[in-house]
């Protein structure tokens, strides 16, 4: 079964970040990303991964990066 991670990401001032990419890693780590995916026109991004465990996905945008905490 897999397991589903999705959201939505917005800048600072509530606008939507569309086209950045959204990169998955097991938590705490930075190396290898186990899946990566981009938001669409309304922010929203989704990832699919097999195997149960903690995760990070991280927002690229530009030099800033924002990080999602699963468990």
């Amino acid at each position: 079964m897999a397991i589903n991670f999705a959201g939505f990401f917005y800048d600072d001032a509530g606008a939507v970040l569309t086209g950045k990419t959204i990169n998955l890693y097991a938590r705490g780590t930075v190396t290898p990303v186990i899946d990566t995916t981009t938001t669409d026109a309304s922010g929203y991004w989704a990832i699919a991964e097999g195997t149960q465990g903690r995760y990070d996905a991280e927002l690229v945008n530009g030099t800033t990066k924002r990080r999602l905490k699963y468990d």
